[in-house]
């Protein structure tokens, strides 16, 4: 009998069964064992606390008992109690908002325990023999573990000034968790990752970590003046200012997913597993949210050990195997045990080796209260420093913009050619353009849209430079108009900025073209041998080649193929006379003979189709594939600069490695096409990236993901 009634005493609320105890016997072991079940009350002076359950009291008659009636009041206030939440203002006072000090520990209120005292989440030395400085939080859908985050964060911003916390905010699924954030002008918050992905989190990382680097230097200057500095406390000590961080990963298994991009999240993993060894000692302090840890590892790159470090546990409306996972076998009945099935509620574990679980209810803030609490800290540190520029926030979904101001700004700053901006908090790629360094472009992508607008923004910063300027510096074959598709440029732009630049809007002036670029290449290479400089010798040279794919004479020139339909000299011009008589050679001069003999014997050949391509006068027999070989490799040293652009990726494979080695930046859009792969080895799935996003490679550094800049004309 005592063995089914401790088992139903124990198990019997999972089935909804609710056993009453009147116990009648002295304080002895077998009461106190009784006493801890989850049906006990303890007698506190005039009324009854629930062991098990907070705030739910009970005032019975002492003398005499009950049994229906002590039922029905249970009854009633247990499911009062159910739907009762507790209020974000039970935990928070206003009179002493941004009080708290970090110093020593960063405590942050979050609810109530079930002792009814204050429950806070603790970081730092003197929390668990100083080894809980970075905590996990599993809480299912629907279980509040988005009230428990923003919680966090509501009270960290209440409690703390910025100089004492600083919060990164990381949502790597659906980008609604921290949305409320979004425009706010918060001084605690450094950066809010909406919709994150791998290659955001992976930049915030290093960035936290060249943070982790510079208070390194800074312990070490203080550590110069006689002073001890072996953490963030005995600098504060020391009379320093240094604000903890305290970083917040929502869905952070992401991060890790070596199904999305492995090499990142490799890097993503050793990096963390750095933090964990070293963060402590600097006030950075992570708290990493999931649904369930069930999965954790079967994709994922981070270390077992990493976990194991984060000794801080946070369990929601979990199972018992969660609680496993979570908590660790000996900590799992407990947790259990303790766990109530309401929305609220949780088990806090100071630290998984040493601390006991203990359940608590968490604070629930309503949306318009949020709201309202922002607006108050956005009006009490209006005027904090550098509030406007104070967060990194970024949106997935969207595209950064460039204007023709912003391009007049970045002329002031020698800039060099801006692209776009990183997948995280880094600086904006940009392309230095000189004598110094080959910058060379190939962009492919499969929008047309895409690729058209890239090219569209370097164009305009090119024109930005050559405003003003007789020497024409811009050479755009435009591949749109050659196939009567609207041109890249408006007509206007072109109408404005003739003056410096030439277009190329027919097939038939694609050789002409080449000619002309190759003979300033040449010619200015020979001044440069001769040492002679003339004022045009400083200017660059920007050529671009705009949808290589639909003008047929540059295909054929970058594959060594015959052009000679496209020459001038066999071009047919019905309307006007000819006169293809030649004078006779000199005969006193035998070097005029020989070239003579040599143009008749090409003349033939091309009648046979087997000439070699055009030359660019009498007696010069290069080609104009080797010409314009030699301008893409070697022309950067005259000051001359190509960029192109292509919608279909078969055409740049069909060049081969050898004639794609010229373009040392490249840039891939979305695609299908595994050809692109052979344009730049990225292992970035481009048939699922999204469309305002690219990949930059500058034939050096690991190729990157980024998000190129979009051209508005707003002024």
């Amino acid at each position: 009998m005592e063995k089914e009634l401790s088992i139903l005493i124990e198990q019997g609320y999972k089935a909804g069964i609710q056993v009453f105890l009147l116990v009648n016997v002295p304080k002895s072991e077998q009461h106190q064992e009784i006493m801890q079940s989850p049906c006990a009350f303890n007698q506190i002076d005039y009324f009854w606390r629930n062991r098990k359950t907070t705030c739910l009291d009970l005032v019975p008659d002492l003398a005499y008992v009950d049994f229906m009636e002590l039922y029905n009041k249970y009854t009633k206030e247990y499911t009062e109690m159910l739907n009762k939440s507790l209020k974000f203002e039970n935990i928070i006072l206003k009179a002493d908002k941004y009080s708290k000090m970090t110093k020593d520990i960063l405590s942050i209120p979050v609810g109530i325990n079930e002792n009814g005292g204050l429950q806070c989440i603790e970081m730092g030395n003197p929390v668990a023999n100083g080894t809980s400085h970075y905590g996990i939080i599993v809480g299912p859908t629907g279980s509040g573990k988005s009230t428990l985050l923003h919680t966090i964060v509501m009270s960290s911003i209440l409690n703390f000034s910025p100089d004492e916390l600083e919060l990164y905010l990381l949502d790597f699924k659906e980008g609604n968790e921290f949305k409320i954030y979004e425009d706010k002008k918060i001084p605690h918050l450094k950066c809010l990752g909406l919709d994150a992905m791998q290659e955001f989190g992976e930049s915030v990382l290093q960035s936290l970590w060249e943070e982790l680097e510079r208070r390194n230097k800074l312990f070490a200057e203080a550590s110069r003046s006689g002073q001890d500095i072996k953490d963030i406390t005995a600098y504060r000590e020391a009379g320093y200012k240094m604000p903890r961080i305290l970083v917040i990963m929502d869905e952070f298994q992401v991060l890790f997913d070596t199904n999305h991009n492995k090499n990142v999240a490799y890097r993503a993993a050793a990096k963390m597993s750095d933090f964990v060894s070293r963060g402590r000692v600097y006030g950075i302090h992570f708290l990493l949210a999931t649904q369930t840890l069930k999965k954790i590892f079967e994709t994922s790159s981070l270390y077992k050990g990493t976990l194991e470090e984060m000794h801080i546990r946070i369990g929601l409306q979990c199972t018992e195997d969660e609680f496993v996972r979570l908590m660790g076998d000996d900590n799992a009945k407990k947790c259990t045990y303790k766990s109530e099935k309401k929305k609220g509620y949780g088990i806090y574990l100071e630290n998984d080796i040493v601390s006991e679980p203990i359940s608590m209810q968490v604070a629930y803030l309503e949306s318009d209260a949020q709201k309202e609490l922002l607006a108050m800290v956005e009006n009490d540190y209006e005027d904090f420093e550098d509030t406007e520029k104070n967060i990194y926030t970024f949106k997935r979904e969207e595209s950064p913009v460039i204007s023709k101001t912003d391009i007049e700004n970045m002329n002031a700053n020698n800039s060099g050619i801006v692209i776009g901006e990183p997948i995280g908090m880094g600086k904006r790629i940009a392309i230095k353009i000189g004598k110094k360094k080959k910058s060379d472009m190939l962009i492919v992508g499969e929008k047309q849209e895409s690729i058209d607008n890239i090219a569209i923004v370097w164009i305009q910063q090119v024109l930005a430079y050559v405003r003003m300027v007789q020497y024409k510096r811009l050479y755009l074959f435009d591949g749109s108009i050659m196939i009567d598709e609207p041109p890249l440029i408006e007509e206007d732009i072109y109408m404005k900025n003739q003056s410096g630049m030439v277009l190329v809007d027919n097939i038939f002036r694609v050789l002409i073209t080449i000619d002309e670029l190759y003979n300033i290449f040449t010619e200015r290479k020979q001044r440069m041998m001769h040492g002679i400089r003339k004022p045009e010798d400083n200017e660059i040279i920007y050529v671009v080649v705009s949808n290589y794919q639909w003008i047929e004479p540059m295909i054929r020139v970058m594959e060594q193929r015959d052009v000679s339909e496209f020459e001038e000299m066999n071009m047919e011009f019905p309307d006007v006379e000819v006169n293809n008589d030649k004078p006779a050679p000199s005969t006193d001069d035998p070097f005029a003979l020989v070239n003579s003999m040599m143009d008749d014997l090409n003349e033939e050949l091309h009648s046979m189709g087997m000439a070699e391509q055009s030359n660019t006068g009498k007696g010069n027999k290069i080609s104009y594939s080797k010409k314009l070989k030699t301008m893409l490799t070697s022309g950067y040293f005259c000051g001359m600069h190509f960029m192109f652009t292509c919608q279909d990726a078969s055409y740049m494979k069909r060049l081969g490695s050898s004639e794609l080695s010229v373009f040392h930046n490249r840039i891939l859009f979305k695609s299908p096409s595994k050809d692109t792969y052979a344009i730049i080895d990225t292992s970035v799935d481009l048939e699922k990236m999204d469309d305002n996003m690219a990949v930059f490679s500058d034939g050096v550094n690991e190729p990157e993901l980024f998000r190129p800049y979009l051209w508005v004309k707003k002024d």
